[in-house]
């Protein structure tokens, strides 16, 4: 039988233990709200507030992805930058490559003219964004060099005609390692600014995208005509970017559908008000409501010094002035 001095020496002790792990994980958990990125800057970096992206990568090999390790070309890590906040769904009637969203309209050895004819048959399912990559079989095999970029004009007009509501970005074609190609190359780019230019003075939602960070180094020792896996990666940080840049002209809304009535109606955003990231579980609720940590806290406190007055009330004479803290 242990003394009335042991018992509560060691209530104290066991309630003091109590309340100061409490304040502890108390005080981590305010700290890690206070790391948590809020709601609002979730949606900062979503792409037209969340709303879902409907993606046709339209082009040649390389959005076909020839040359990537595991034959996504930029499609992968394009994707993985964009579904941290949206929803997005690639379009097209091909499939390639080892993800699972795989689809695309990237067609081995087409030229400019086509890649459009082909892009038609896809316009139907109304992307809000078109990422055209063309132009590279035009300037290896020396088609229509002259023409070629109004071609690819031509290409723009089709889309934005049958997608009024998509934004078209037009990318720069990759270097090439032969040295009569890639002369051929530089001046096809060079042609290319004013002819996107002229459709973005119209009012048309065009972009040009372009890849100078794609250098002769990213290109495969093989053919020299493809990327290797890391400038598959540095063509997807330029979609991005301009994908960001055409966002912040609010030029991106919700995709549109065709219902059964064959009248077009535009589909309600998808936002999600917390987005999963990595590496954090998924939070339901809100730490401002009433039974915060700190005011958890307060009420033990409260509750703790009720008991410590009953202990008192109901043995007087073995709390005394010697027995208190």
């Amino acid at each position: 039988m242990f003394s009335s001095c042991s018992y509560f020496y060691k209530v104290r002790i066991l309630l003091l233990l109590f309340l100061f792990l409490l304040s502890y994980f108390d005080l981590v958990s305010s700290q890690d709200q206070l790391s948590r990125p809020s709601p609002e800057s979730f949606r900062s970096k979503a792409i037209a507030g969340g709303s879902n992206l409907r993606i046709l990568p339209l082009g040649d090999s390389i959005t076909y992805g020839q040359g990537s390790s595991d034959g996504n070309g930029y499609r992968l890590p394009l994707y993985d930058l964009l579904s941290r906040w949206n929803k997005v769904e690639y379009i097209g009637r091909e499939r390639h490559g080892s993800m699972s969203n795989n689809r695309h309209e990237g067609h081995k050895g087409f030229p400019i003219g086509a890649v459009g004819n082909t892009g038609k048959l896809d316009y139907v399912e109304r992307p809000n964004i078109v990422l055209l990559l063309a132009g590279t079989n035009d300037v290896v095999f020396k088609i229509n060099l002259k023409t070629a970029p109004e071609v690819l004009g031509r290409v723009v007009d089709d889309i934005v005609s049958a997608c009024p509501d998509a934004v078209v970005l037009v990318a720069t074609i990759p270097p090439l390692l032969d040295r009569n190609r890639e002369a051929r190359r530089v001046a096809f780019n060079a042609a290319l600014p004013a002819v996107m230019e002229q459709r973005t003075e119209a009012g048309k939602h065009v972009l040009l995208v372009d890849l100078a960070n794609v250098t002769t180094r990213h290109i495969n020792a093989t053919d020299g005509i493809h990327p290797v896996d890391e400038g598959y990666k540095l063509i997807a940080d330029a979609w991005y970017k301009s994908i960001v840049h055409a966002d912040q002209k609010g030029w991106i809304k919700a995709p549109v559908a065709k219902p059964a009535n064959g009248e077009v109606d535009r589909v309600k955003p998808t936002i999600q008000a917390m987005p999963i990231v990595p590496g954090r579980p998924t939070v339901a609720g809100t730490s401002a409501g009433f039974w915060s940590p700190f005011r958890m806290l307060a009420a033990l406190v409260v509750v703790s010094v009720g008991c410590f007055w009953a202990l008192r009330v109901r043995y007087p004479l073995r709390w005394n002035r010697r027995n208190f803290w």
